[in-house]
């Protein structure tokens, strides 16, 4: 066994442990393209969706109403300077669920330095995007009585003035 097949083996047994979804896909982004080469056991586990179901398949095929494509309009650019690029947007599982996804996708090159595949790293934000729009809610919430407090604090303090003034009239 050479080295590089023994790194090769290495690398799949790297990638199938990682907890972050892993999606390999070929370079090219015009459609129909890129096919989908490999995923890892962490993104059949988050999407639903078995390697050989989507194997060969394009990517976009997660996506939906409610995805945002507006946040690959830099993809291709970053992508061509050698840069990883980072997204969120919601995708959806097999049985149609939504979920937001983070994601960054990184070129892959070959030893000339030509971009061989794309490498996308995922993960399920779902729970923490929840946190948060709760936390947002809450946060209004709490300025709003704030302000309910602060009008309270001003009546009160007219009132109080107009019973003060009330009582020096009985004082003098």
């Amino acid at each position: 066994m050479g080295i590089h097949q023994i790194q090769s083996a290495d690398s799949n047994i790297l990638l199938e442990s990682m907890s972050e979804s892993i999606l390999i896909t070929t370079p090219e982004l015009d459609l129909p393209g890129p096919y989908i080469i490999y995923v890892n056991k962490a993104f059949e586990k988050m999407t639903g969706w078995t390697r050989d179901e989507i194997l060969g398949k394009n990517p976009r095929f997660l996506q939906g109403p409610h995805t945002d494509l507006g946040i690959f309009h830099d993809l291709r650019n970053i992508l061509s300077k050698g840069k990883v690029w980072k997204g969120q947007t919601i995708n959806y599982k097999k049985d149609g669920t939504e979920f937001f996804m983070e994601w960054s996708i990184a070129p892959v090159y070959d030893e000339n330095g030509v971009i061989q595949k794309l490498m996308a790293v995922q993960r399920d934000i779902t729970e923490n995007v929840r946190i948060k729009n709760e936390l947002e809610k809450s946060r209004i919430r709490e300025l709003k009585r704030v302000v309910e407090i602060e009008q309270t604090n001003i009546t009160l303090n007219y009132i109080t003035e107009k019973q003060k003034k009330t009582l020096d009239l009985f004082i003098k």
